[in-house]
């Protein structure tokens, strides 16, 4: 991938940036009614955590989304990594399983990127389970795909009032994080690097993981005890990218994201 424009970066807590190339409707003008600017958890909702039986990651395509491919999305190191560091074990499917009982992570790329319909009533309800049982489930856009009704869709029958903005970065525009804060996915973290990505608007929920600027990646605990994250570009966490890159922390960016560390 070519890095063609490096901005500076403005944010409190997760992964968001200051640019000139996407719209305004990503920008939060403050805290809403159940979020906090530190990024802390809403006490009116218990958290639940994966268990170590829960050893899986799922990569889920189906529903019109983005089928990881060499040029542009490759996941395969990342399973690597986590089943070399973790012992976890990856699928990468286009149907759908109704059993995500082994999944700490469920991540859904970019649907509704070559249509689709939009997620059953049995799989919003599966989803709904597996977060109850502490699944983290992520929701991964992409340039083409972040007007998707598919996504606005899933997101708002799982109760999450965040959503993509329906904008983006400029074409081929790299986007380095590098404020990070306190929030599990990016504590101690020095830079993740994102590629044109989606702007996310973050506004409520129990759980706003940044919400100055641009935003870019969000977390919120909606009403169960796992979490929803949404991630405006899955180029961050593929191998063909930024993954490994040496200046640059996505590796463990993407690590988190399946860990979900309580001790963070």
């Amino acid at each position: 991938m070519t890095a063609t424009t490096r901005l500076p970066v403005l944010l409190t807590l997760a992964v968001a940036c200051g640019g000139s190339d996407g719209d305004s409707s990503g920008k939060s003008s403050g805290t809403t009614a159940g979020t906090t600017d530190s990024g802390e958890t809403d006490d009116t909702i218990e958290a639940v955590y994966p268990t170590e039986a829960m050893n899986r990651v799922l990569f889920y395509y189906g529903s019109g989304g983005f089928e990881p491919e060499s040029d542009k999305g490759s996941f395969d190191e990342l399973d690597d990594h986590l089943k070399a560091t973790f012992g976890w074990n990856t699928d990468h499917r286009d149907a759908w399983t109704d059993d995500l009982s082994s999944h700490r992570m469920v991540a859904l790329v970019a649907l509704g990127h070559d249509g689709g319909e939009n997620l059953t009533a049995a799989q919003i309800e599966d989803l709904r389970t597996a977060l109850a049982n502490g699944t983290r489930v992520v929701f991964f856009a992409d340039r083409e795909s972040c007007g998707s009704t598919v996504m606005a869709d899933a997101l708002g029958q799982l109760g999450a009032t965040m959503s993509y903005t329906g904008e983006a970065a400029g074409q081929s525009q790299r986007i380095d994080a590098t404020d990070l804060g306190g929030h599990q996915l990016t504590d101690g973290l020095s830079k993740v690097i994102f590629k044109e990505p989606c702007w996310v608007n973050s506004s409520g929920g129990s759980r706003v993981v940044n919400h100055v600027d641009y935003v870019v990646a969000a977390a919120q605990r909606p009403a169960t005890g796992g979490d929803i994250v949404i991630v405006g570009d899955f180029q961050a966490i593929d191998g063909s990218g930024y993954l490994t890159d040496d200046s640059a922390d996505n590796l463990t960016f993407a690590e988190r994201l399946a860990k979900v560390d309580p001790s963070l």
